[in-house]
């Protein structure tokens, strides 16, 4: 299964791996789908808003932040990023409240 609108170099690249290396794309693919899923079921309409390019700039923006927190923290120490889930939470009430055109 592919990603839908994520870009594996462009991922890559947030995680500053080099777009070369390929020992973990397996698992960040999976990390992908998982981020895309995550938006796609938080969001009660997204599909309607697909074709909105502001929309889905914030849609990738709250999916690489969730991929990096997940990528980093892969062996589950640390406590939670609080800045970060704040700001994933706002930009996901703010995808949850748009209207749809």
């Amino acid at each position: 299964m592919n990603p839908l609108f994520l870009h594996l170099n462009t991922v890559k690249s947030w995680l500053r791996l080099e777009t070369d290396y390929m020992d973990e794309d397996a698992d960040i693919i999976m990390l992908m789908l998982a981020a895309e899923s995550y938006i796609m079921s938080a969001v009660n309409d997204f599909k309607e808003h697909e074709d909105d390019p502001h929309y889905m700039a914030a849609a990738s923006l709250i999916c690489h932040m969730l991929i990096v927190d997940w990528y980093e923290r892969r062996d589950f120490s640390g406590g939670v990023n609080e800045k970060q889930r704040y700001s994933i939470q706002s930009l996901l009430l703010q995808l949850q409240t748009t209207p749809t055109a």
